[in-house]
């Protein structure tokens, strides 16, 4: 609503990000905004305190799709089955999006290739014969790419525009930042927020990028719920069988992490808060290593992002 209340008379598009703390939050909202596209781009466990499972974080995000009218869009990631399943319940227009060999069981409306990934794990695509690199790192910032081409078809835009705005797109800081220091480290910040889902995307990252080690500075990943413990240690086992990660760097809380990397064969160092994170990978991190740095918000590790680009935290 706080968002809602700066429209002004010159305002003609409000993009807005729905949140939710629990069951019914955003059906709540749904007859003051009443979108006319809506987007769902994965289902993954987030907030799993507060819904309990996947299937409520699920019917939690259909929400929104219930909120679409006649004349509206819901875009819909048709690689996530649980996404896709929401198109039952749109009261619209449909249009999905995926990439080719992502899962999807019908070829989707927005359809893209994937031509090419370079040193920084950037992803050419292909849609309709339309190419254009995405300046994010990862598979998964490819298909979101995908979702916004989809936003873009329904409104009428121009689609090489639409590409073009994309190659030139940039996120909100400590989401998927790819930085190097003078040294020759390579930095991947993705300290903003963090899911086991997330994790596992920013280790595919990770083995995608050229370097001497691969280091992880990995932090507790908050409203797990009863899942938190295996959560961590699916999380420690996937730094060494997905990301392929050398030395691994745990804070705070998160012992799960140590656990998990432990059963995968490797010996994690435990640092107490960020503060003492960054002075360890510090004395740890030699030049030409890469070093991913993630955990949800409240932990506080972009402190040890900036300690190694020797910035200032905000």
């Amino acid at each position: 609503a706080d968002t809602m209340c700066r429209l002004d008379r010159s305002s003609r598009v409000l993009v807005a990000e729905v949140g939710s703390r629990g069951p019914g939050h955003i059906a709540e909202v749904m007859p003051l905004l009443r979108p006319d596209v809506a987007v769902v781009t994965s289902v993954a466990g987030s907030h799993l305190e507060m819904f309990g499972d996947l299937a409520g974080v699920a019917a939690a995000k259909a929400e929104l799709v219930d909120g679409v009218g006649p004349e509206g869009f819901a875009i819909l990631n048709a690689d996530d089955p649980r996404v896709a399943a929401m198109a039952a319940r749109c009261g619209g227009t449909v249009v999905t999006y995926g990439l080719e060999g992502a899962g999807a069981e019908v070829r989707p409306d927005v359809f893209g290739r994937v031509l090419a990934v370079d040193e920084l794990a950037r992803h050419t695509v292909e849609v309709d014969g339309i190419r254009f690199l995405v300046p994010l790192p990862g598979l998964h910032n490819a298909s979101n790419a995908l979702a916004a081409l989809a936003v873009a078809r329904v409104l009428g835009h121009d689609p090489v525009a639409a590409a073009g705005g994309l190659a030139a797109a940039h996120v909100s800081p400590w989401r998927s930042e790819l930085r190097r220091t003078a040294d020759g480290v390579t930095v991947l910040n993705d300290a903003y927020n963090a899911s086991p889902e997330s994790m596992a995307a920013a280790f595919r990252v990770l083995t995608q990028l050229p370097g001497r080690r691969r280091v992880a500075v990995l932090g507790r990943m908050a409203e797990m719920g009863a899942s938190e413990v295996e959560g961590h240690r699916r999380v420690g086992r996937e730094a060494v069988s997905v990301g392929g990660v050398e030395v691994l760097v745990v804070v705070g809380a998160a012992h799960g992490i140590v656990d998990g990397a432990a059963e995968a064969g490797l010996e994690a160092r435990h640092a107490a808060d960020p503060q003492a994170a960054a002075a360890l990978v510090a004395d740890l991190v030699r030049p030409g290593d890469v070093v991913l740095v993630k955990a949800s918000r409240s932990s506080g590790l972009e402190v040890v992002a900036h300690g190694l680009l020797r910035e200032e935290t905000a």
